[in-house]
């Protein structure tokens, strides 16, 4: 499981770490700066990218999907550099 719990540990987790887990391990990087395209997390939140995805299922995990505005942001962040703006 991925632990999202607060910003710092969400970053983390996520920023240029392999993914990883029984469906994701071998399958990318959760998270590569000013790559949308080619970031796990992207994938598994964009229902536009996720077919193109063998990991898993669409996240949230049993939970509505996100907003498009949501996708959006978390893209613009990712294409942005992904910068820790947790300080």
């Amino acid at each position: 499981m991925l632990d999202l719990s607060s910003q710092t540990t969400a970053y983390n987790a996520l920023f240029e770490v392999a993914a990883a887990g029984s469906a994701c391990a071998g399958k990318g990087t959760r998270v590569i700066p000013g790559n949308v395209d080619q970031s796990v997390l992207a994938e598994k939140i964009d229902p536009k990218l996720f077919p193109n995805l063998d990991c898993g299922g669409l996240m949230p995990l049993g939970g509505a999907t996100l907003s498009q505005s949501d996708i959006d942001e978390v893209e613009s962040w990712i294409a942005a550099g992904a910068k820790n703006d947790t300080d």
